[in-house]
C-alpha cells in the first residue's frame, strides 16, 4: 500500500513532492527503477530495522533521493501500524522509486524449510555482471532472469559469475561464500551487496572465534572448499549441498555453516 507520511489516508509519498494516489496510474508503480529492503518480523516486531533502514538510505542516495531521519521515523510508525494485530510472522517489503515514491507491502512470512536447513540447498551458476553491486536496487529484468533459471533448473538460488573475472559474487537473492580449512571466506567488499544477514553471519563467526577472510571466490576455489553457504533474511545462513555442474558438498551438523546457522537462529529467539 502507498502512504503519505504523517497521515492515515492512502496517498503516495514523494519525498519533497506529495501526490494523491488518484493522480497516479498503477502502472507507474511497477517498480521499474528504485531501491528496496525486505525485512521480517520476530514476535510481531520488525527485526534488524536499524541495519535495513541505514542501507535503504544509502542506496536511495544513488538515485539522489534523500530519506531524512524523520521520514524513517514516520515509515517505521506506519509499518508498526500495519503489523498491529497480525497473526504469525510477517515479511515487509519497503520500496522507494527513483522519483521518491514509497510503497510498503506486508505479507505472511514463511519460515525456511527445516529439511533444507539440515540437508543443504542446491544452487547453480550463471554469467552475469551486476551494475552498482553495493546498492539494493530494483531490476525487473534481472528478477525475471533469475526466476526463469529457478524454474528451469529447480534450484534454491543462482550465483552470479562475473564474466570478466570469473568471480562468484553473490546469489540473485542471497549472499554467498565458502569455508576452507575452518576459515569463513566472504567475497571482497564492493563486489557484492552486503546483506544484513551476511553482516550478522560475520559477527557470529567472530564471536565463535572463526576467522573471516575476504577473498574472491571462483569455480576452482569451490573445488577445494570444505563447505559453501548462502545467506538471506528468510534463511539466516544455510549450507549448500550442491553447485550444479561444479561439485557436491557433504553437509554435517558439526560443520562451520551448520554451527553458525544454529547460532543465528538462536539469536532471533532471545
Amino acid at each position: 500500500m502507498f502512504y503519505k507520511l504523517g497521515e492515515n489516508s492512502p496517498l503516495v509519498e514523494v519525498f519533497g513532492v506529495k501526490k494523491p494516489s488518484s493522480e497516479a496510474r498503477e502502472a507507474d508503480y511497477c517498480f521499474d527503477e528504485g531501491v528496496f529492503e525486505t525485512m521480517r518480523t520476530v514476535q510481531g516486531a520488525l527485526w534488524n530495522w536499524r541495519a535495513h533502514s541505514e542501507r535503504l538510505v544509502a542506496s536511495a542516495r544513488v538515485f539522489k533521493v534523500d530519506i531524512a531521519k524523520q521520514h524513517l521515523k514516520d515509515l517505521k510508525r506506519k509499518i508498526d501500524m500495519m503489523l498491529k494485530g497480525r497473526e504469525g510472522e510477517s515479511r515487509v517489503r519497503l520500496q522507494v522509486s527513483r522519483e521518491g515514491v514509497v510503497n510498503v507491502g506486508v505479507h505472511e512470512f514463511h519460515e525456511f524449510d527445516e529439511q533444507k536447513r539440515r540437508e543443504g540447498v542446491v544452487v547453480s551458476i550463471y554469467p552475469f555482471e551486476r551494475r552498482n553491486p553495493t546498492v539494493k536496487y530494483i531490476d525487473p529484468a534481472t528478477r525475471l532472469l533469475a526466476r526463469s533459471l529457478f524454474e528451469e533448473e529447480g534450484v534454491e538460488d543462482v550465483l552470479w559469475e562475473d564474466p570478466k573475472t570469473g568471480a562468484l559474487t553473490e546469489g540473485s537473492m542471497s549472499n554467498f561464500g565458502m569455508v576452507k580449512d575452518g576459515v569463513l571466506v566472504v567475497p571482497p567488499e564492493g563486489t557484492c551487496l552486503e546483506g544484513t544477514s551476511l553482516l550478522r553471519l560475520i559477527e557470529a563467526a567472530e564471536q565463535e572465534g572463526i576467522e573471516v577472510r575476504r577473498a574472491a571466490i571462483s569455480r576452482l576455489d569451490l573445488a577445494t572448499a570444505d563447505e559453501a553457504w548462502i545467506s538471506s533474511v528468510s534463511k539466516d545462513v544455510v549450507p549448500v549441498r550442491s553447485v550444479v555442474g561444479v561439485r557436491d558438498f557433504e553437509v554435517s551438523d558439526s560443520g562451520v555453516v551448520s554451527r553458525l546457522m544454529r547460532k543465528m537462529m538462536a539469536e532471533r529467539e532471545l
